[in-house]
């Protein structure tokens, strides 16, 4: 059964060439414009995509984690790193989704720390 949503870029551009009644050339245009300002944008404060969500870069901090492996302390270093956030009601639905899923995956599954 084909997925209800398409999930490459030439599926996206087919399917909103279709939507919008505009050949396939100019939505890519489009889309190419699109991610150029949001790649700006979200390095100036953030983009805002009306109605879908934000693109911000947020800077993480270096830290200490370990090695599962040989359970061994290993440094991280600071990393700067793009994030979506879902607007509105649209967040209230994925955080109500991812919710569900954690809780069913976690189940009977110790959580994984660091040797005390």
């Amino acid at each position: 059964m084909p997925d209800k949503f398409p999930k490459t870029k030439v599926q996206i551009l087919r399917a909103l060439s279709e939507k919008a009644d505009l050949p396939q050339t100019k939505i890519a245009q489009v889309l190419d414009a699109l991610a150029e300002l949001a790649y700006d944008g979200a390095c100036n404060g953030g983009f805002p995509i009306p109605g879908i969500g934000k693109l911000t870069r947020v800077d993480r901090a270096a830290r200490t984690g370990f090695n599962p492996r040989t359970q061994e302390k290993i440094q991280i270093p600071a990393k700067r790193r793009s994030v979506f956030g879902a607007a509105g009601r649209r967040a209230e639905v994925l955080q109500r989704f991812f919710k569900k899923k954690s809780s069913s995956l976690s189940q009977g599954m110790a959580p994984l720390a660091p040797p005390s």
